[in-house]
């Protein structure tokens, strides 16, 4: 990165043309943006988790997230004597984070917060949540309660024009998304470890009777998804957004269509090397 940042402002928002994957029909665009109801129920429990940790409210930041929260981000080599890793924050973590991060008294109610839904496929979301001096890009599920967060990847601050990823970068992204789909097309087990990170989650919502959960699933277990991997042939992947800087790396949020299922992704960059971290999936087109 010269200059130490990013000289080119480059947002991707969802409306660019995704790259089509080589020897894939062409998949479906969304037919329309979330709905009305929707968007509200997504930026009210994103504005809650916001205001919990500007007001050292606890209960109200794990309250907007699924007990099966996976929050991560990159933990920076500070003054060169580590190495970049991947951190992660529980649920349970939530009430500690939220309990101390007011405690120097920077933030309050008063503390701008701006949310911003990318995408909407049934009973997941992805979005953009920016607050303080932080901000996130997030997966939601929707269950009979409503809306909550299930994936959170973290940047250490708010970005700025000048940290959107460059052509070269979102390139990056969508080459490690293609392949990552093309591995899952093949049932290539090797393929899928290549472009995923070791802590990769994958899951999706499942409703059995009374019983809701994320159905969790790891990186063997992705290769071998049968029903997804024969749905795949019509597959396109995308990108959001991607921000970067030399200190906090690099994060980015990404999306896989099909004709009948919709995949949401985060990536980080640690070490010089894209990873998908964190995918969420559902058996509905976005729309």
């Amino acid at each position: 990165m010269s200059a130490g940042l990013r000289a080119l402002a480059l947002t991707i928002a969802l409306s660019a043309e995704p790259v089509r994957l080589s020897g894939a029909a062409t998949a479906p665009q969304p037919a329309s943006g979330p709905s009305a109801e929707d968007r509200a129920g997504i930026e009210a429990v994103l504005d809650q988790y916001l205001r919990g940790f500007h007001t050292g409210d606890p209960e109200a930041v794990q309250s907007a997230c699924l007990p099966e929260l996976s929050k991560r981000g990159v933990a920076p080599a500070f003054w060169g004597f580590a190495r970049q890793s991947l951190e992660e924050l529980s649920w349970e973590r939530l009430a500690i984070a939220g309990k101390v991060y007011v405690g120097d008294g920077r933030f309050d109610d008063t503390t701008p917060r701006r949310v911003r839904v990318l995408d909407v496929a049934g009973n997941i979301a992805a979005a953009e949540l920016i607050g303080g001096d932080w901000m996130d890009f997030a997966h939601l599920v929707r269950f009979r309660d409503g809306w909550r967060i299930a994936d959170l990847a973290w940047w250490a601050d708010v970005p700025r024009p000048e940290w959107a990823g460059s052509r070269d970068d979102v390139a990056a992204v969508r080459s490690v998304l293609e392949e990552y789909v093309a591995a899952v097309r093949a049932a290539d087990v090797a393929a899928v470890e290549r472009v995923t990170h070791p802590a990769f989650r994958m899951r999706s919502p499942e409703v059995r009777g009374d019983t809701e959960y994320l159905h969790p699933l790891g990186r063997r277990e992705t290769a071998f998804l049968e029903g997804v991997a024969g749905s795949a042939r019509d597959a396109r992947a995308g990108v959001f957004q991607v921000w970067s800087n030399d200190a906090w790396g690099m994060i980015a949020a990404g999306f896989i269509r099909a004709e009948s299922w919709t995949g949401y992704v985060h990536l980080l960059r640690i070490e010089g090397e894209w990873r998908i971290v964190n995918a969420l999936w559902t058996g509905t087109p976005s729309r």
